[in-house]
């Protein structure tokens, strides 16, 4: 995302160069630039990050310059702490033909650009699983040593759902004593990163089930609040042959990647729009003229 002073740059360089842009609360702000073709009705939508800022900004200037397209350009600017979706009445009627997020990246080389077929991020959710002895009945102390032994038998099972389609990361891990070495409440906090919905909804469910069963096991209280988050970045296998074709016939480079276990909020867009996400190099001139190609070839069919 895009801290307050990126977010001002930005800001002050489409003023000085009298592009109109919207700020939508809590948000970031949103460009919309018109082709000077005839009006189709449709719109290709840009988002930048921290990463790609600088050069989605210079492409809206030259995108306003050279409008040569029909339709309209978008172009939306993040926040820092944005986290949520985009208001689908942002576009009005406008069908989205295409999302597309550059993600600059100092490793690809000039005149090449990284691309992964379907899933490209995983979806995201955060888990926090506190555990609190139940005391009556037992001895404090016996009450405690059963806290320590639910977090351990908690933290093997939940690593134990990892696969090649889920991973599990642990965050933070309190355990609280008061009057002996042996803690009396613990709590652990992460996130689960899958690439298959499927996955993702049945380890949500084993997550609830482990604490169940342990709250059993142990005698004592383990609750867990799961909050879904980003959903997978998914690239449209239509919006790729775009991409492909512009490639071929240009001399660029394409390089297939692997999905890996990161999220972004652009997955809240690839749900609901044809979408592609790709790596770039760092601010490259060539790699903005491809994607100005990409997006009047895309708006123009």
């Amino acid at each position: 995302m895009c801290g307050q002073g990126i977010i001002r740059d930005v800001e002050q360089r489409l003023g000085a160069a009298n592009i109109c842009y919207h700020t939508l609360d809590a948000k970031g702000i949103m460009v919309k630039i018109g082709g000077c073709r005839v009006d189709n009705g449709c719109a290709v939508v840009l988002y930048a990050d921290k990463r790609s800022c600088e050069y989605v900004v210079n492409l809206v200037l030259n995108i306003a310059a050279n409008p040569d397209f029909m339709g309209c350009v978008y172009a939306f600017f993040p926040n820092e702490d944005f986290a949520g979706e985009l208001e689908p009445t942002l576009f009005g009627e406008r069908r989205i033909k295409a999302c597309i997020m550059p993600v600059c990246d100092a490793e690809v080389p000039s005149g090449e650009i990284g691309l992964c077929r379907g899933k490209m991020l995983a979806s995201r959710d955060e888990f926090t699983i506190k555990i609190n002895a139940n005391l009556a009945g037992q001895p404090p102390l016996f009450d405690k040593v059963r806290v320590v032994e639910a977090l351990a038998d908690l933290m093997m099972r939940v690593k134990g759902l990892e696969n090649a389609d889920c991973k599990v990361l642990v965050g933070n891990l309190v355990a609280k004593a008061v009057d002996t070495p042996v803690p009396l409440d613990a709590m652990v906090d992460g996130g689960v990163y899958c690439l298959k919905d499927g996955v993702r909804s049945a380890v949500m469910q084993m997550i609830n089930n482990i604490t169940s069963e342990l709250e059993y096991k142990y005698e004592i209280a383990i609750a867990a609040t799961i909050t879904p988050c980003e959903p997978c970045v998914e690239n449209d296998m239509r919006v790729i042959d775009e991409v492909l074709q512009l490639a071929q016939s240009t001399g660029c480079k394409v390089r297939e990647c692997e999905a890996v276990f990161a999220s972004h909020p652009f997955g809240y867009l690839t749900r609901h729009y044809p979408s592609v996400m790709y790596y770039c190099c760092d601010e490259s001139f060539a790699c903005g003229d491809f994607l100005h190609s990409l997006v009047r070839n895309i708006l123009n069919r």
